[in-house]
């Protein structure tokens, strides 16, 4: 008896969301670009550092595309890419054992999933993104991996089938790497970066 309306109330559920989307649902474009200020000196672990042993401090332009689904009024899901430039010192890395055994990157590439709501607040509409994927810290091989994650709050400004919005938020960028030394792939070590920043960003969302 318990299974049957447990059934039953999925499937109601199922019947009401089918109905939620039917009725508000459409796909649009999430586009933004800004800046990532950095809160604190990327911190490394393992067996790697910052070549020379400096601080480096994330300051990075980013951008990013999503297209995504609203599935209920004011409420989108959505995926896309994204990535950032470092403006200041690069993004260089070595290893502490073998100093020749570098990793070093001119920018990120992201891949991005994310969620966002509209809040009417006339006359303005308050903005609530959390995006979240995997990052990749170069492109010599899946070795240099990572992660990030953000949420940003701010508010749009409704320009008819377009939203322009502004905001901030904070933004968690985390990569397993590999230091390699050129003319010797043996000597490599295994270490990981963690980057805290604040996102200042400039949005356009529009609605088909």
């Amino acid at each position: 008896m318990g299974g049957y309306k447990m059934r039953r109330a999925f499937f109601l559920l199922v019947i009401l969301s089918v109905v939620s989307i039917s009725g508000f649902s459409q796909f649009g474009t999430d586009i933004f670009v800004g800046y990532l200020w950095g809160l604190n000196p990327i911190t490394t672990a393992g067996s790697i550092t910052s070549v020379g042993g400096e601080d480096i401090m994330p300051q990075m332009v980013n951008a990013g595309f999503l297209i995504d689904y609203e599935i209920a009024d004011g409420f989108s899901i959505g995926g896309g890419v994204g990535g950032a430039f470092q403006l200041a010192k690069p993004l260089a890395f070595e290893s502490t054992i073998t100093p020749d055994a570098t990793v070093h990157s001119p920018f990120l590439v992201d891949g991005l999933i994310g969620i966002s709501y509209f809040y009417p607040l006339q006359p303005v509409l308050l903005k609530v993104n959390v995006l979240g994927g995997v990052s990749f810290f170069n492109f010599e091989g899946f070795d240099n991996l990572g992660y990030l994650i953000k949420a940003k709050f701010g508010v749009g400004f409704d320009l008819g089938g377009m939203v322009l919005s502004i905001g901030a938020g904070y933004e968690l960028r985390t990569y397993n790497l590999v230091t390699r030394e050129e003319g010797n792939p043996d000597a490599k070590e295994r270490g990981s970066i963690t980057m805290h920043s604040i996102p200042i960003e400039l949005g356009i969302t529009v609605r088909f």
